[in-house]
């Protein structure tokens, strides 16, 4: 993951990337990936090698910092859609995009399981592979 996704940089970075992406799919690749490394940054603000009290206030400036970045993305749409000659069918799909793939979900743990299908243990569970040869 480049060094642009850091929390410092991860405004401007992640607003430029989010612009140019010609459909949702690219965009929602990109706060996908914002994410991961978003995940990178907090597991190591809450690392259990740290004292107690730093490793709390570290995880407390994360997630602000995270919180902070997803609320920046929505203004900047805000800013764009008031914008002369925005479309804005393109403004509220990539609103629509920015929360569907909200950074703030790496704020919350998941209670699904694992996010692989195969991970599964059952074997009744599991999707059913299809190999296809040429």
């Amino acid at each position: 993951m480049p060094d642009e996704w850091g929390l410092r940089a991860g405004p401007a970075g992640l607003t430029a990337a989010l612009e140019p992406p010609p459909d949702e799919f690219s965009a929602g690749r990109e706060l996908a990936q914002a994410r991961a490394g978003l995940r990178t940054v907090r597991a190591m603000a809450g690392h259990p090698g740290l004292p107690e009290s730093l490793r709390t206030r570290f995880t407390e400036l994360v997630d602000g910092q995270i919180t902070d970045l997803q609320q920046q993305l929505e203004r900047r749409l805000d800013h764009l859609a008031a914008a002369n000659g925005s479309d804005p069918r393109w403004v509220e799909q990539r609103r629509r995009t920015l929360r569907d793939n909200a950074l703030t979900e790496t704020l919350t743990p998941s209670v699904a399981g694992p996010a692989d299908p195969w991970a599964r243990t059952h074997a009744a569970d599991r999707p059913r592979r299809r190999v296809i040869t040429d």
